[in-house]
């Protein structure tokens, strides 16, 4: 499993973040600030007293912004290819205040104490066991710290589609689909106006990546409890049909497959060691 975990995570990844080493646009800077500290609920001055661990850190985005708003940030993730983007974006930026770190969060971390925040945006259900990854990252984190997690919202109608697809394809099939994707829409999905749902590293990261496990909130707030966390902030993060994305209230039901796509976004304290 390791090796099929591993290679095929680097075969979508490698692709999808192929163009990624450039500097960030102010825009996506801007909007990346006002999420962290909304959902970090730090004040945006404040980041310059903070150590933040950015998990799954892929090419190094956040990673970047988080400096920006001068945390101390170290970067890790499970993918060579995205160790080596990361550095190029450092080296760009000349930022001293990055550590990066090549690291498979299945394992467990011995330098968990040092951080105040844990980030862990939007990888976390590509993983075949999400709770033993937070496991590892929190077990040995100190009290007081905070661990923010956005992830795949289950019952939605992305990922009706998703499961199907998954049981149709075969991870052979990537680089067809690239082709068909190269032929049939050689300008692109920007006709669409629906960035955040309908581009081609989305199709590819959906249907070809080892695991898509998704959640609903009530089963996250009973395995934060039980690692020993107290929810301070959720969301859910509702994309519409137009690509806008809009904060709602968490629903009641669990049932969202008349959304077309969620993702749940949950601010979480270490509030007791369990």
């Amino acid at each position: 499993m390791k090796n099929y975990y591993y290679n095929y995570l680097d075969k979508v990844y490698s692709w999808q973040f192929r163009n990624s080493v450039k500097k960030l646009p102010l825009g996506q800077i801007k909007y990346h600030k006002k999420n962290f500290s909304k959902y970090f609920k730090e004040n945006i001055n404040d980041f310059k007293k903070l150590n933040i661990l950015e998990t799954g850190a892929g090419p190094g985005v956040h990673a970047i912004v988080l400096c920006l708003m001068g945390a101390k940030v170290m970067a890790a993730d499970i993918l060579k290819s995205n160790v080596q983007k990361i550095k190029k974006l450092k080296k760009l930026y000349k930022f001293p205040k990055l550590d990066i770190a090549q690291h498979d969060f299945r394992k467990k971390i011995n330098f968990m104490k040092q951080y105040d925040i844990i980030s862990c945006h939007n990888w976390i259900q590509h993983a075949p066991n999400p709770s033993l990854i937070l496991k590892n990252l929190v077990q040995d984190s100190k009290i007081g710290s905070k661990i923010y997690i956005s992830c795949y919202h289950s019952k939605t109608f992305r990922f009706f589609i998703t499961q199907i697809a998954r049981k149709v394809l075969k991870p052979s099939d990537f680089n067809l689909i690239k082709k068909r994707i190269k032929k049939f829409f050689p300008k692109g999905f920007k006709k669409y106006n629906n960035r955040d749902n309908i581009f081609a590293t989305n199709i590819t990261d959906d249907f070809f990546t080892p695991y898509v496990v998704t959640i609903d909130y009530k089963d996250m707030s009973r395995i934060t409890k039980s690692y020993g966390l107290k929810i301070y902030c959720k969301q859910l993060k509702v994309i519409s049909k137009n690509g806008s994305g809009y904060d709602v209230p968490i629903p009641k039901k669990n049932n969202l497959y008349n959304l077309d796509d969620a993702y749940l976004r949950v601010g979480m304290k270490k509030i007791k060691q369990k």
